[in-house]
């Protein structure tokens, strides 16, 4: 279902000439995913040192920077600790809206897949080793996540911010999806849902961050996943929104995972 030709890294083509900003130099680029299928993204690396340590970013589905724009100014803040980050456009749901079972189970394989050769291409990058190499996603985009650290064990550490417990829930209440149909939808997408895959990536680091006023995920969908994610490091933030924009939680998010992948001082 995830499978594609890795045998080479994918070729990069740049949109415009790479900038500097701040310790970071950025690139405003596409990559091969699958087939015929490009991605555009952000790649940010250190201006100068190089690089030791790589983040894949995945944005969310929400009212601001909800693009590959969402995470650029932490990755650039990284850049000064050593890290290239690759800040993908997310394909499902975006590029994709979701329709019914079958084709969301092939949106999802098809975003897993651009992930993955996200993953190549950080790889390829001079000093980054499989050592170290992370991932954060908000939103559908932790959801993406999940789906990607089961798929591919080449994470070491991931962050997981405000996920819903399922994939049903959000579909039909915001998507339109045909009511009638969310029975069969549910039963056939559960294997697919974060509290059916994050007990099979318990091992592997995780962080996962939400909100107690959020708007869309409740106390209850943040006990469930909770639980699902077993020995995790949670934190529930106060008074603020879904976005998790504050400085503090960005904060706590660089340095949990300065933690896991050799930044520390």
């Amino acid at each position: 279902m995830y499978e594609y030709d890795s045998s080479r890294p994918p070729a990069v083509e740049d949109v415009a000439p790479p900038t500097r900003q701040g310790a970071a130099t950025v690139r405003d680029i596409t990559y091969e995913c699958a087939g015929d299928g490009r991605v555009s993204a952000w790649l940010v690396a250190p201006a100068t040192g190089g690089a030791r340590a790589a983040i894949l970013y995945l944005h969310w589905l929400g009212e601001v920077n909800s693009n590959r724009n969402e995470f650029l100014s932490e990755a650039i803040a990284m850049a000064e600790r050593g890290v290239v980050s690759l800040l993908p456009e997310r394909l499902f749901p975006g590029v994709a809206a979701p329709a019914d079972w079958r084709s969301d189970r092939r949106s999802i394989a098809a975003q897993t897949i651009e992930l993955r050769r996200g993953l190549d291409l950080l790889l390829a990058q001079p000093g980054v080793g499989p050592e170290a190499i992370a991932f954060v996603g908000h939103d559908y985009g932790a959801m993406d996540g999940m789906v990607l650290a089961t798929a591919d064990d080449r994470l070491k550490a991931v962050v997981f911010l405000t996920p819903d417990a399922d994939w049903a829930t959000w579909f039909f209440k915001y998507f339109g999806l045909p009511p009638a149909d969310e029975p069969e939808y549910r039963r056939e997408m559960q294997d697919l849902d974060p509290v059916a895959l994050l007990p099979r990536i318990a091992r592997t680091p995780l962080f996962l961050q939400f909100s107690d006023a959020d708007e869309y995920v409740s106390a209850e969908v943040i006990r469930q996943v909770t639980a699902a994610a077993g020995n995790a490091n949670v934190k529930v933030y106060s008074n603020v929104g879904h976005g998790l924009v504050e400085d503090s939680v960005v904060a706590d998010r660089m340095a949990w995972l300065a933690g896991q992948i050799g930044l520390a001082d």
